[in-house]
């Protein structure tokens, strides 16, 4: 009878305790979350491009793919502020299995930052425009 009283105790004080850090971890992480967000800077992609696209942000000679893109369609991709906090970066979007390359150029870009880069048929003509958060 002792023993069952012990292990239900320890189990209550278990399930108390997981509770706890359960709810504890989802304030943590939504509020990094907000953090995060704000933090991160959205590329608005308009590819009228027939063919499919994929986005990467140049820093440094690095290539990091930011997402893919469908031919004739539109997605919001993010970067985080560890790909364009300490230099300036740029965005290529390379179509599959075609040749050629949109680029944006150079771009400083801060914190809540949005970009619309837009990939046109002829990939030179391609533009690219930054605003800043309002």
């Amino acid at each position: 009878m002792l023993n069952k009283q012990r292990i239900s105790a320890a189990a209550l004080v278990a399930l108390m305790s997981s509770a706890g850090c359960t709810s504890s971890m989802e304030r943590t992480g939504s509020a990094a979350g907000e953090v995060a967000a704000n933090d991160a800077v959205s590329v608005m992609v308009i590819n009228n491009n027939y063919s499919d696209v994929n986005v990467y942000a140049v820093r440094g000679g690095d290539r990091i793919r930011l997402g893919t893109v469908t031919g004739n369609n539109s997605a919001t991709l993010t970067m985080d502020r560890s790909i364009y906090g300490v230099t300036d970066v740029s965005l290529i979007a390379i179509p599959i299995g075609g040749f050629g390359a949109a680029r944006s150029g150079r771009l400083s870009l801060s914190a809540g930052d949005s970009v619309e880069f837009r990939i046109m048929p002829v990939l030179d003509q391609s533009s690219v425009s930054v605003r800043p958060p309002s």
